[in-house]
């Protein structure tokens, strides 16, 4: 009989240590492979967690991308993994990169890239793990395979892989790899130890495929000024289009993993666009802008930070941002660079900072901000500058109908 071992989970570079759990002996590092490539060892470390489910890397709509989950998910039930099904995550994490309410559908909040959406929807998602797949090619193409206790893998995450073929179609390339997926190292070590290790890939060149990160395409002058348009500023989105035999549009989507914002208005934009038959394209769009220079009346470099007010959690050795409302606890203050402007032509301080307390509807709409100096002093048009600023400002979608939340103002006057 197998000897049942507890793994001793360990987060990648980058992610927040767990103490370790008993360490594996030698003999139990080369796995035993579990019916999918997974090691028996992981299955009994993970066995009656729910799994979120997520690939990267391929060049999918919507609706390819649920069934290569629906792949993951069956191929994960197999080898004695639970899964939360992909229907209804896939929903969740789709509408809250859309800014939607992940249950209605409804405009409700600031889009949420996936690492912000599993915090903020974690009742509704009701996982406890993920396994990510995902496909990438440097030059060669590989699947890594993750799979983490905890949706931030904040419980540690063992890695996997195996070779995989571009040029065939995914759907049997994803099923026929998976099994095949190997340990791909990292136990019980730490940091930069533990990342995944490389393997051996196929090349591309045998066709067409369905990777996603060489498609990227370029607008002409007039797609770029129209798709603009309909993107706040500095926002971006990327979408993915696809062609059918004539070169006509015929799809036009959200990418995955970038934020959904003005994509419906995009693609009406980009709409008269024409390619080559059957092909797919992946287009990023941007509103422009960025960090135009802003200076002080003596010709110093004004730069602003905004970030909320932090409050440390002791019980879980973290901190969180000072809200009245859970859900909104990933809301981001303005950006930098419409937020420098409001010092332009200052007189420079050697030290200048304030806080910014903001209420929210429950659309998460900004509704009140209140702006005071807490070192040196605000002009009442630099306040008011802010006011306008952080009125701008949406929130993840409330779970209450007025919620507040704090940032903290910083002003730096640098040399330039």
């Amino acid at each position: 009989m197998h000897r049942v071992v507890v793994v001793a989970f360990v987060v990648a570079c980058g992610g927040r240590q767990e103490p370790q759990r008993a360490p594996l002996p030698e003999a139990d590092r080369n796995p035993d492979v579990h019916g999918g490539g997974l090691s028996d060892q992981v299955v009994s470390a993970v066995q009656g967690i729910p799994m979120l489910v997520r690939v990267k890397g391929l060049f999918l709509f919507d609706d390819e991308m649920l069934k290569a989950e629906e792949i993951v998910a069956a191929w994960a039930n197999k080898t004695g993994v639970s899964v939360v099904p992909p229907k209804q995550t896939h929903a969740i994490l789709r509408r809250s990169l859309r800014g939607e309410h992940a249950m209605t559908g409804k405009a409700c909040g600031a889009p949420l890239f996936d690492f912000q959406a599993v915090e903020r929807w974690a009742p509704e998602l009701g996982a406890r793990g993920k396994i990510e797949v995902g496909i990438y090619c440097s030059p060669d193409c590989s699947m890594q395979v993750s799979v983490s206790i905890g949706t931030g893998g904040e419980g540690g995450t063992e890695f996997f892989a195996a070779p995989f073929d571009p040029s065939k179609p995914w759907q049997t390339e994803l099923a026929a790899r998976l099994p095949t997926i190997a340990d791909n190292g990292g136990h019980n070590q730490h940091g930069h130890l533990n990342n995944p290790v490389a393997v051996g890939g196929v090349p591309r060149g045998n066709g067409p495929d369905a990777v996603l990160d060489d498609k990227t395409a370029t607008l002409t002058a007039a797609e770029s000024a129209a798709a603009a348009t309909c993107l706040a500023r500095d926002r971006f989105a990327r979408v993915l289009l696809g062609y059918g035999a004539s070169g006509k549009l015929e799809r036009c989507e959200p990418a995955p993993d970038v934020l959904g914002a003005g994509v419906d208005c995009a693609c009406k934009a980009l709409a008269a666009r024409v390619g080559a038959p059957n092909a797919r394209e992946s287009i990023s769009v941007s509103a422009g802008g960025g960090d135009a220079p802003v200076f002080s009346k003596d010709k110093l470099a004004v730069r602003v930070i905004a970030s909320p007010t932090m409050i440390p959690v002791a019980s879980e050795g973290r901190s969180k941002a000072l809200t009245t409302d859970p859900a909104i606890e990933n809301w981001q203050p303005p950006d930098r660079d419409v937020l420098n402007p409001c010092f332009a032509g200052a007189e420079s301080q050697a030290k200048l900072e304030g806080r910014a307390s903001v209420d929210f509807d429950a659309s998460g709409r900004a509704t009140k901000a209140a702006i005071i100096a807490t070192a040196g002093t605000f002009t009442a048009q630099q306040q008011s500058c802010l006011r306008d600023v952080f009125l701008q400002v949406r929130a993840p979608c409330p779970s209450t109908a007025k919620p507040q939340a704090s940032a903290e103002i910083h002003v730096f006057f640098d040399k330039p």
